[in-house]
């Protein structure tokens, strides 16, 4: 795995600890400090300076969330995101923190999410991450967007 992945797998799995345990707008140290632990244990090929991107990223993603979930429910209004289960939450968080702040190409964002949702969800969560994070990819480059239902995934 290069090194981009390994961050961004790194970022999703701290974005989905911080959502699993309800952290405040700014983390606790102790909190972080777990997460850290956790995620070094599952992969152990993880660069000090990588877990730092790894955790910078997720924390902005998850200071950004209430943006990116007003999105999904407006483009998602069937499968609105207290019903997505947390796995899909983390990565669509994640993929339309990238796309918004530009920290990766926005197709390259959606094809990462993609492949997280084809290693860590179900198997119909690949479809539904695409569509709705390509459904937010174009509004946020100004198109018109009709809403993503989960069944059509």
């Amino acid at each position: 795995m290069i090194a981009a992945q390994r961050v961004r797998v790194a970022a999703f799995q701290i974005l989905y600890g911080l959502d699993a345990n309800a952290a405040p707008e700014q983390p606790s140290e102790e909190l972080l400090e777990t997460l850290r632990t956790s995620v070094l244990e599952e992969s152990e090929d993880l660069a000090p300076r990588e877990l730092r991107q790894a955790e910078k990223k997720a924390i902005a993603a998850y200071a950004g969330r209430a943006e990116a979930d007003t999105l999904f429910e407006t483009l998602s209004p069937a499968w609105p995101v207290s019903r997505q289960p947390a796995v899909d939450r983390a990565i669509l968080r994640l993929g339309y923190h990238e796309m918004a702040s530009g920290s990766a190409p926005k197709k390259v964002a959606i094809d990462e999410a993609v492949e997280l949702a084809r290693r860590f969800s179900t198997e119909k969560s690949p479809g539904f991450v695409n569509a709705l994070l390509d459904a937010a990819m174009r509004k946020l480059d100004g198109a018109a967007v009709e809403s993503v239902e989960p069944n059509a995934c």
